[in-house]
Formats: structure tokens, C-alpha cells, sequence
């Protein structure tokens, strides 16, 4: 019976030991998938400023081919 207890507390040693290092890969692997997140996320998002705001629309008459002499004529 002596050895059962024996052999039993070494699987609980050596279980421990499995537990521990099993709990500091999931930390690990958390903190890596945070920072690879982290930095696709960077990469993705587009700076404030880095861009010209877009140009005005052209005025209606000059899509549709009016002259600018007439325009001017109307007022």
C-alpha cells in the first residue's frame, strides 16, 4: 500500500508540474495573438491626415456640358 502512495503523490508532482506549464502557454499564446492583433490592426486602420480630403463634386451644369458663357449670361 506504502508504494501506491508513493507512486500516487510522484503523478501528482509530475501532474503539477504539466498544470503550470500548460497555464504559461496560455498566457503566452494570448499575449501573442493580442499583439499580432495588435499590429493588423495598425496596419488596417488608416491614419488621420495621411489622406487629402476628397475634391468637390464638379458643378451640375459642367457634368451635363453647358458652356460657361451661358452661365454667366443668366445672372
Amino acid at each position: 500500500m506504502m508504494t501506491h502512495v508513493k507512486a500516487a503523490e510522484k503523478d501528482l508532482t509530475v501532474a503539477t508540474g504539466y498544470q503550470k506549464k500548460g497555464t504559461k502557454r496560455k498566457v503566452l499564446f494570448l499575449l501573442v495573438l493580442l499583439v499580432i492583433g495588435m499590429f493588423i490592426l495598425l496596419l488596417v486602420k488608416p491614419k488621420k491626415g495621411s489622406r487629402p480630403p476628397p475634391a468637390p463634386p464638379p458643378p451640375a451644369s459642367a457634368q451635363q456640358g453647358g458652356d460657361l458663357e451661358s452661365l454667366g449670361n443668366a445672372r
